[in-house]
């Protein structure tokens, strides 16, 4: 573990400077022509031009800060805490460890436990590099811009409580900007895809993960548990089950309420109390300041008292659109407590656009030969940042990876993490605190052998990057085709043209006539892709890789390219139903069944996944009601190909399917009554008792499929 190798090297003492010279040292309220030092009236901070009667120290003093960056932290740092207020904090070593490697590497990755000051230590050395660097410009990004802002104004508040001599005069100090007058500045901006267009970015900060702050505490009206959760979080458990489960906690004990919606607003409000806590909310959102007597977040005022004793110290109004979240008929009252304050409307939560960003900012900045780019994140499933993080253990880029835990932090003891356990339930507590790189709830696979679960780097050279050379940025091939194998060809389609489409198009090949099945190609395409360009990729690929059977579900555009690879491009491959169309209809009880066959191949080691948007996929893949589909907010467009790439194993009619004459056999012996054996009556009455994820029970085909595969039966021999 990282943490452990810098634990053992180094200690607290090796960070302990003198800082009695640098206390002594003369700040300056006045310039060498007597006047008052201020930029637009805030004497916090020294305007461009403005020169300062240095002192021989002082001079010492800025050299030795801008050469030593712990020094300049340990000195000169000032921040908020929750406890103290602005203070200069005590920092812990793992916080001068990664200023050290931010310094000495040009890229780097941090994986954080929550609250493990991330945040503020990447902006001290985002401060450092603005003061003692001319001409470069930093980028902060964040998933959306307000949180980008909120990292910027950390550091200004670092900023404002430098001394004068050590600071650089300011020629603009905007919501998203500094400029200083070395020229250089920091800016502020979302993950977008232009955020940094027409900037010659110098060091890129990514904070990927932050999340909605807007939290409730909720009991689980069966177990009684008690958890504090988001908003989003409540409102997709909700989705999920039609029966609410939870009870959400008031100013009177828990209570129950019937529902939670989903909203898009235009503008919100940003209300900042006295303990340096956070509500966003919409303008008619109600806060309660008197017992019976609530205020539309529009109509508060510095210095009101909510009812629960915190005082509102700033607000901000900000114009764009984004989505809310509104508890519904909670019980005596429909008011309920959110971070702390006692609401009774929406509450805020932003979106993520980190795979945009991704495909479009990142390879800009990287491709210098001196930037910087510092990416940080608590893990949420196996996104973009699973794969970088993976991708810098095994050294396959150029990214040094920092990992930083809970306990890295002294004071959290057994005690804290008791606590703290009763707050958030065992999932929340492994991603959050624990950094492991769980996904949704209720996933299809298990968490745990999601995360067993590794993809391998796509083959560089191929000829199917040469015959499809159009399209070769979707491909992900992983391996060629062999001699006398048998593969199928899962389609998930969707009406998508090249200036517009919501959904994604994906194609699946996987090698079938030996277990474990084995994916060897994905083509993925979420942008910039015409749907009816598809049945001519479609028939390249199964004439490459041979005996390759398609499955394509026969919906309104599926029908359209099944229909033109069966009669336009005649190809025999095509699965057809009984009706004879070509494709297939899927209903719910057979996306049920997909989706079974799925959890069973890949829990039991039966099918190999090789590529990292469909192991991204399966972890935001996540029961809803009695079927399962994408979280909400992402996508399942691989998820759905690999289903249909195993479809045949709802077929019956096996008869153009060669390896499968023994099952359909057995199939037929089954329905015939002929089989007698002791461990499939068994099987029978063991998988009887139970139900896999709500579904329905195990068919004695499928039984029967488990017993070959799994454990070699065949038949007239075992069976």
């Amino acid at each position: 573990m990282i943490t452990k190798i810098w634990k053992d090297r180094i200690t607290k003492q090796e960070y302990i400077y003198n800082i009695e010279e640098a206390l002594k040292l003369e700040d300056f309220i006045y310039d060498i022509n007597g006047n008052e030092i201020n930029y637009e009236g805030n004497i916090r901070l020294r305007p461009a031009k403005c020169v300062i009667p240095y002192t021989k120290e002082h001079l010492k003093e800025i050299i030795k800060c801008s050469r030593n960056i712990k020094y300049f932290a340990t000195n000169y740092i000032k921040l908020i805490t929750l406890d103290k207020g602005l203070t200069k904090p005590n920092l812990y070593p793992f916080q001068l460890y990664e200023l050290e490697q931010f310094v000495k590497n040009r890229f780097v990755i941090l994986k954080c436990s929550r609250q493990t000051f991330k945040t503020s230590t990447t902006g001290i050395f985002l401060l450092h590099q603005l003061l003692f660097r001319k001409d470069i410009t930093i980028a902060i990004l964040a998933n959306k811009e307000e949180t980008a802002k909120e990292i910027l104004r950390r550091i200004k508040i670092m900023y404002e409580n430098l001394p004068k001599w050590l600071q650089q005069g300011i020629i603009s100090w905007a919501q998203t900007k500094i400029e200083c007058e070395n020229g250089s500045r920091i800016i502020a901006s979302s993950t977008s895809s232009s955020a940094v267009r027409g900037y010659t970015v110098n060091i890129l900060y990514v904070d990927e993960c932050v999340k909605g702050d807007t939290y409730v505490t909720v009991k689980n009206k069966k177990t009684g548990k008690i958890e504090i959760i988001t908003m989003e979080e409540l409102y997709a458990r909700c989705k999920r089950n039609s029966r609410n489960r939870y009870e959400v906690l008031t100013e009177n004990g828990f209570k129950d309420f019937k529902g939670i919606k989903k909203i898009k607003k235009e503008k919100y409000i940003k209300i900042t109390f006295n303990d340096n806590s956070i509500l966003e909310c919409s303008f008619n959102h109600k806060i309660k300041i008197k017992p019976n007597i609530f205020k539309y977040a529009f109509e508060l005022e510095v210095g009101d008292i909510t009812t629960t004793n915190l005082k509102i110290i700033k607000i901000e109004k900000f114009y764009c659109e984004d989505y809310f979240y509104d508890l519904i008929d909670v019980e005596d009252g429909n008011e309920y407590i959110t971070n702390n304050v006692t609401s009774h409307n929406c509450a805020f939560i932003p979106q993520n656009v980190w795979n945009e960003f991704y495909q479009s900012v990142y390879p800009t900045i990287s491709s210098g030969n001196t930037s910087k780019i510092i990416i940080s994140s608590t893990p949420k499933g196996l996104n973009q940042f699973y794969k970088f993080w993976t991708d810098a253990l095994k050294k396959k880029n150029a990214f040094y990876p920092i990992e930083v835990f809970y306990y890295d932090i002294p004071e959290r003891d057994e005690k804290w993490v008791e606590q703290m356990k009763k707050n958030v339930d065992d999932l929340t507590w492994r991603q959050e605190y624990e950094c492991d790189f769980l996904g949704s709830q209720d996933t299809l696979i298990k968490i745990d052998v999601l995360l067993r679960l590794t993809y391998e780097d796509e083959l560089q050279k191929h000829k199917l990057y040469e015959y499809l050379s159009d399209y070769k940025q979707f491909l992900h091939i992983y391996k060629d085709k062999e001699k006398n194998a048998i593969y199928s060809i899962g389609v998930d389609t969707s009406k998508m043209t090249k200036h517009s489409s919501n959904d994604s198009f994906s194609i699946q090949v996987v090698r079938i006539d030996k277990v474990p099945f084995e994916q060897v190609l994905h083509f993925y395409a979420d942008k910039d892709f015409y749907y009816l360009d598809s049945p001519f990729i479609i028939d390249t690929i199964q004439k490459y890789y041979g005996e390759c059977y398609i499955f394509i579900e026969n919906n309104e555009t599926g029908q359209e390219i099944a229909n033109i690879l069966a009669y336009d491009f005649g190809n025999e491959f095509v699965y057809f139903e009984k009706n004879n169309l070509p494709g297939f209809r899927t209903t719910k009880k057979t996306k049920r069944i997909g989706c079974q066959n799925l959890k069973l191949l890949i829990e039991k080691d039966k099918l190999i996944i090789k590529d990292f948007i469909t192991l991204s996929q399966l972890s935001t893949f996540v029961k809803k009601g009695m079927s399962y589909e994408a979280d909400d907010g992402f996508k399942d467009d691989a998820v759905m190909s690999l289903i249909a790439s195993i479809f045949f194993m709802q077929t019956k009619d096996f008869q153009r399917f060669n390896i499968f004459e023994n099952k359909k056999q057995l199939i037929q012996q089954i329905s015939q009554n002929k089989i007698e054996n002791k461990e499939f009556n068994q099987q029978i009455i063991k998988r009887e008792e139970s139900f896999i994820n709500d579904f329905e029970m195990m068919s004695k085909e499928e039984i029967l499929y488990e017993l070959i595969y799994e454990k070699g039966y065949v038949i007239g021999k075992n069976i």
